[in-house]
């Protein structure tokens, strides 16, 4: 069964709006999702019915300003310990930068800008992305995962 950790975008210090668009998809999937905030003296009351099985947040002086190579480290721990399928995090800089380097730690392949996940097989996702490389559409991909 999947398991979603989903990443909250963050300034440091307040979970930003376009973390709703990362529960939603979250929620789409029907599986089971987690919520992870990282920062210091967050300020997550908006965000704690939402939907997911647990509000995570990772609270440190140290985390206070959103710097990617700290916060993937933290989503990557997370990751590891929790048992997780699949992180999820906004489509934006902020998002894209802490995946690729928690990807690059979990050594697991990333995707970026999927609209829906088509079908769960065992290591094997069917994703639907837009792609704007010379002609703009929707594409599936097929993405092999051993893990």
């Amino acid at each position: 069964m999947s398991r979603i950790l989903v990443v909250a975008e963050t300034d440091g210090s307040t979970v930003l709006q376009q973390t709703a668009a990362a529960i939603s998809f979250a929620q789409a999937t029907g599986a089971v999702f987690d919520l992870l905030a990282i920062g210091s003296e967050l300020s997550t009351a908006a965000y704690e019915s939402m939907g997911a099985a647990r509000l995570l947040v990772a609270d440190d002086p140290r985390l206070a300003k959103p710097l990617a190579d700290r916060y993937a480290a933290v989503v990557a721990d997370v990751f590891r310990e929790g048992d997780y399928t699949h992180a999820v995090v906004t489509s934006t800089t902020f998002g894209r930068d802490i995946l690729a380097r928690a990807a690059g730690l979990l050594e697991a392949p990333m995707l970026s800008d999927v609209l829906a996940i088509l079908d769960f097989e065992a290591g094997i996702h069917w994703s639907q992305m837009q792609m704007q490389s010379g002609t703009t559409g929707i594409n599936t991909l097929r993405i092999y995962s051993p893990t």
